[in-house]
C-alpha cells in the first residue's frame, strides 16, 4: 500500500537551523523546503534497489477486474486557488496553501490599516499634543519655581528678624562710617557711592577715598566697611538659598513663639497666684467664714474666674467679664456706702433708744415703775415700733 500511495518510507533530515523569513519564502516557492519540517529538502538522488528474485514456484495470480479505490473522506483532491499575478506556480498545495495564508495575513492587516488609520492619525496629533503640554508642564514647573523663589527671597527680605539684622544693621553701619568719614574730612556721599559697589571696584574707590589719611582713621573706615561687608555677605547667602532660609526662618519663628507662649503661661500663673492672694483683702466675698454657703460661692468664683482668665478665646467674652468686672467695682461701692449708711441709722437707734429708756424710768406717768406692773413691757413694745418706723419695715 505504501506503492501505491507514494509514501516515502525514509525518515527526513533533521532540521537545520538559521533559516531566514526570505529563505524560506523562496524554498516554498521553487520546492526546496519542506513545507511541514520547513527545512531544505535533500536533493540527493535516490538510492537505486536490487531486482527482487521471483520464486522458483511460480503462483498462478487470478486476475480482476475491480479498481482499487481510496477510502471517500480520507485523501480529497485540494481546491485550484484562483489565479493570482502575484503567486508563484506551486506545484505542492501545501506550499500553495502557505502562500494563500501569508497573502491573507497581509490583505488583513491592510484592511486594519485602513480603518483603524484615523484612529492611528488622531493618536499621533494626541501624542503631538501631549509632547506640547509636556512642555508647556515643564516651562510653567520652571516658571513656578523661579516665582517661589522670587516670593521666597520677597519674604525674607521683609522678615523682621532679617530686617533687624541685616538691614537695620547695616543702615546703622552705614551711618558710624560715614560719621567716621565726615571727621576725616571725606564726603559722605562719596563714602556711601563707593560702598554699592563690588569686589575689586569697592577696593579701589575706597583706597583713593582714605589715601593720604592718617592710619587710625583708615583702620576705624576699614572695620567699619569690613563689618558691612560682612553683613552684604551673610544677606545674599541667605538670597541665593531663599527656599532653605525661608523654611529655616518658619521654624525658627514656630520655636520663638513657643518659647513666647510659654513664658506667657508662667506669666499668667505668677499673676493668678499675686491676685488670689491680694484681692480678699479688698473683696470680703473672697474671705473665708465659717458658713458654708459663703465658703462654697467663694470657690465657685475663683474656680470661674481661672477658667476664663487662662482658657477663654472670645473676644466678646472677654469684653463681658471686663464690663462685668468694673460693675461690681460700682455695685461694691453702693454696697459699702449703704452699709455704712445702716450702720448711721443703727447707731441712731441705738441712742433713741436709750433717750426712751431714760425718760420712761423719769416719769411715772409715762409707764414708769409707779405705773404699776406691765410698763417695761409696753415700753418695748413701743421702742420696736418706732424702730420698725426709722428704719421701714
Amino acid at each position: 500500500m505504501a506503492d501505491a500511495l507514494d509514501i516515502p518510507t525514509e525518515q527526513a533530515p533533521p532540521p537545520e537551523k538559521g533559516i531566514g523569513f526570505g529563505e524560506m519564502m523562496k524554498g516554498l516557492t521553487d520546492g526546496t523546503i519542506d513545507p511541514e519540517t520547513r527545512q531544505p529538502i535533500d536533493k540527493a538522488p535516490p538510492v537505486e534497489k536490487a531486482p527482487e528474485k521471483k520464486p522458483d514456484t511460480v503462483v498462478e495470480k487470478k486476475e480482476t477486474t475491480a479498481k482499487r479505490e481510496l477510502p471517500k473522506g480520507v485523501f480529497t483532491e485540494p481546491k485550484k486557488a484562483e489565479a493570482d499575478p502575484e503567486m508563484p506556480e506551486f506545484k505542492d498545495p501545501k506550499r500553495a496553501a502557505d502562500w494563500n495564508k501569508l497573502r491573507e495575513d497581509r490583505d488583513n492587516y491592510k484592511k486594519w490599516r485602513e480603518e483603524n488609520e484615523p484612529k492611528l492619525t488622531k493618536l499621533g496629533e494626541s501624542e503631538k499634543r501631549i509632547a506640547e503640554l509636556e512642555e508647556k508642564v515643564n516651562l510653567t514647573t520652571k516658571e513656578r519655581a523661579e516665582w517661589e523663589t522670587l516670593v521666597s527671597q520677597a519674604r525674607i527680605d521683609l522678615h523682621p528678624e532679617f530686617r533687624r539684622k541685616y538691614v537695620d544693621g547695616r543702615n546703622a553701619l552705614v551711618e558710624e562710617a560715614k560719621t567716621v568719614a565726615r571727621d576725616s574730612g571725606i564726603e559722605p556721599s562719596e563714602l556711601e557711592n563707593a560702598m554699592r559697589l563690588t569686589g575689586k571696584a569697592r577696593a579701589d574707590a575706597l583706597a583713593a577715598l582714605t589715601e593720604g589719611l592718617p592710619t587710625y582713621q583708615v583702620s576705624q573706615i576699614g572695620e567699619v566697611v569690613s563689618q558691612i561687608s560682612r553683613l552684604d555677605r551673610e544677606a545674599d547667602a541667605k538670597r541665593s538659598d531663599a527656599k532653605a532660609t525661608w523654611e529655616t526662618m518658619q521654624r525658627e519663628d514656630g520655636e520663638r513663639q513657643r518659647t513666647q507662649r510659654e513664658q506667657q503661661i508662667r506669666e499668667f500663673q505668677t499673676g493668678w497666684e499675686t491676685a488670689t492672694k491680694e484681692l480678699p483683702a479688698n473683696l470680703e466675698v473672697l474671705n473665708e467664714t465659717d458658713v458654708p454657703w459663703w465658703n462654697d460661692q467663694k470657690k465657685d468664683i475663683l474656680t470661674n474666674a481661672q477658667n476664663d482668665y487662662q482658657n477663654n478665646r472670645d473676644p466678646k467674652r472677654a469684653a463681658e467679664l471686663c464690663v462685668k468686672a468694673h460693675a461690681m467695682e460700682a455695685y461694691r461701692s453702693m454696697f459699702l456706702d449703704t452699709r455704712e449708711e445702716l450702720a448711721s441709722v443703727r447707731s441712731e437707734l441705738e441712742a433713741k433708744e436709750a433717750e426712751l429708756k431714760k425718760f420712761y424710768s423719769a416719769s411715772p406717768g409715762a409707764g414708769g415703775q409707779n405705773r404699776g406692773g406691765g410698763g417695761d413691757a409696753k415700753k418695748q413694745g413701743f421702742v420696736e415700733s418706732f424702730t420698725n418706723a426709722l428704719t421701714g419695715q
